[in-house]
């Protein structure tokens, strides 16, 4: 159900857009099935179903990211993002952090374009390519 969620937020958006509406689908759907979030955080799935779900996490990421990432900087970059929406979504839920709404659009701006313009990140024109693989970070 949230990879749905995300799928249709990100739509046929690439880099930038893709990233902005990711990132804010994911926040509404933390906000919107708490309780469901949670189950997912506690019970993750294994073996072939984890690794199907993986990819198709990856294939939505990748789009995103891969304009301005090598292939072997993604799992990074990924894990990077995804640590953003997690605390974001723990420091609204767990400590009711005052306005942290209204902090989150900052802290996703911020944090984005840092990755985008990052000395680590692609140089020059950014390309329209085709996606790349992106490992699995388990075998599955």
């Amino acid at each position: 159900r949230m990879l749905s969620s995300l799928k249709r937020a990100v739509g046929s958006a690439e880099g930038r857009d893709a990233l902005d509406r990711f990132s804010k689908a994911f926040l509404r759907f933390t906000r919107t099935h708490p309780q469901l979030y949670d189950f997912l955080n506690e019970n993750h799935p294994a073996g072939q179903e984890a690794a199907e779900l993986f990819q198709e996490w990856a294939v939505i990421m990748n789009r995103a990211w891969s304009p301005f990432y090598l292939p072997e900087r993604m799992p990074k970059v990924i894990f990077t993002h995804a640590a953003l929406l997690h605390g974001m979504t723990t420091l609204e839920r767990l400590w009711q952090w005052r306005n942290a709404r209204g902090h989150f659009d900052f802290a996703n701006q911020m944090l984005l374009d840092a990755l985008v313009s990052s000395k680590q990140a692609k140089p020059g024109p950014k390309k329209a390519r085709a996606p790349a693989e992106i490992p699995l970070p388990w075998a599955p």
